[in-house]
């Protein structure tokens, strides 16, 4: 009887054993992603701005001769009503992006509130900060990456100590 109930044992097992595993779900691909960036000058004191973002796009375009890649993110926030970012770096590859106009390199943010609905225009000054881009996906992958430097808002000198962008590429 017992050598029976090993034998029934040992033959459950090897069914068993042969039974193809369950294929896990594959992780779905997230449709928001962390935007954000840390402000510091004016009325602000390294005050984070996490963006509840909207909508966002990017793509690549071509000016003065040369390819850049362009995003841009539309949100809100608690502090503002409307956030608008557009990041531009020349290329379509990860790496670091000194701030510079005249290439193609520089991040612009503007942003209205509920008191003032005229928009507020932040743009990144030549030679003080940069753009990092992590990684550089495939179509349908992620593009993301961070930025700091000094922005330019109607005449005051700002400093974004941190700011991160994330989005999903479309071309």
């Amino acid at each position: 009887m017992k050598n029976s109930l090993f034998c029934l044992f040992v033959l459950s097992m090897f069914i068993l054993g042969g039974c193809p595993k369950p294929t896990p779900a594959p992780t779905p691909i997230p449709t928001t992603y962390p935007n954000t960036f840390t402000i510091d000058g004016g009325s602000f004191h390294n005050q984070v701005i996490p963006i509840k973002v909207v909508t966002s796009s990017n793509g690549q375009n071509n000016a003065n001769g040369q390819n850049y890649t362009q995003i841009e993110i539309f949100g809100n926030s608690d502090t503002f009503t409307n956030i608008h970012i557009e990041i531009r770096f020349t290329g379509s590859s990860s790496g670091p992006y000194n701030f510079n106009i005249a290439n193609e390199d520089y991040v612009s943010i503007a942003v209205t509130t509920q008191n003032n609905p005229n928009p507020i225009q932040y743009n990144s000054l030549d030679g003080t900060g940069s753009i990092n881009v992590g990684s550089y996906g495939a179509v349908g992958g992620q593009i993301s990456g961070s930025f700091h430097g000094k922005f330019d808002g109607n005449g005051t000198t700002y400093t974004i100590p941190s700011g991160a962008f994330s989005v999903t590429r479309a071309q």
